[in-house]
């Protein structure tokens, strides 16, 4: 609740179109028992025969979501509260749910959970200055700062923020990290992201996002890249979160004209290629890559 109103407050200073977050129910995808003890990350996802990973230098942040964990074969999605979510139908699904834990609030949504990813990236690098992100009315909430005792002071408005000298020591522990994580959610969203991220011309890449700017809009996180066709044709492989909070979870494609999980090719599978249909749709928003693809400025 106390999110919600902070939120309308905020769009005093920022407001930009409404495109909602869709909240629906899902639970994995099933997975070929001959393979399914063998996905252990990203990487390990079988791909189209004849078809490539495209590579990544070790420590990139393309090569950190390549390798994200995942959790075992048919493990459910859990909402923030640690409830499971209720099945569906098996294209409805998503496909493997990243090892990852939530915090037990209602905060980390779309947006959220791409901001997770990237900042627990430069946290495992010890890039402590690199993490930093705005909030929607166009604070800078500075990690670094927040480590060295600093906290954030909203007017009562909502509207403004100031740092101020908390009474705590210099502490970069994961604990700290987190808290202040959890104060970026509160405060940043689709908004605030999508400003801070660069249109993309070309090819996407593993690590680009698709992200349509509102409040809420939607956002997710390409983690792969593949090639096939002698290189000719691209796909990729999608995760997200969205309303209620819930597990980051890759989701396969998803055909909204027919309903179901379809690609070109069921070989592709759980792979997107938006050259199939100029777009790329999951199950809970229906992307423009020309207009929403963006990529974080390194």
């Amino acid at each position: 609740m106390f999110r919600q109103f902070a939120l309308i407050l905020l769009l005093i200073a920022w407001s930009l179109g409404f495109v909602a977050c869709h909240s629906d129910q899902e639970r994995t995808t099933h997975v070929p028992k001959d393979t399914a003890g063998d996905i252990a990350t990203v990487a390990d996802i079988p791909i189209i025969s004849g078809g490539g990973r495209e590579p990544a230098p070790s420590g990139s942040w393309a090569h950190y979501l390549q390798h994200l964990p995942l959790k075992p074969q048919d493990y459910p999605v859990h909402l923030w509260n640690g409830k499971t979510v209720p099945d569906r139908a098996a294209h409805m699904r998503a496909y493997r749910v990243v090892n990852m834990d939530i915090d037990p609030q209602d905060l980390q949504q779309c947006a959220d959970a791409i901001i997770r990813l990237r900042a627990e990236w430069l946290y495992g690098l010890k890039r402590y200055c690199d993490i930093k992100f705005h909030f929607t009315n166009g604070f800078v909430a500075d990690y670094d700062k927040w480590a060295h005792g600093y906290r954030i002071r909203l007017n009562p408005e909502q509207t403004h923020c100031t740092w101020y000298r908390a009474n705590t020591d210099t502490d970069y522990s994961y604990a700290t990290f987190r808290q202040y994580l959890l104060t970026v959610f509160t405060y940043a969203g689709t908004a605030s992201l999508y400003k801070e991220l660069a249109p993309v011309e070309g090819e996407a890449r593993a690590g680009d996002v698709l992200i349509h700017p509102g409040f809420p809009g939607h956002a997710a996180v390409i983690v792969d890249h593949i090639t096939y066709d002698d290189g000719k044709r691209h796909a990729y492989l999608l995760a997200q979160s969205w309303m209620p909070a819930r597990e980051i979870a890759v989701y396969p494609a998803f055909n909204w004209a027919t309903g179901k999980g379809e690609t070109c090719n069921q070989q592709l599978f759980p792979y997107y290629d938006p050259a199939v249909t100029d777009s790329i749709h999951t199950r809970s928003y229906p992307f423009d890559v020309k207009r929403d693809l963006r990529r974080f400025k390194d």
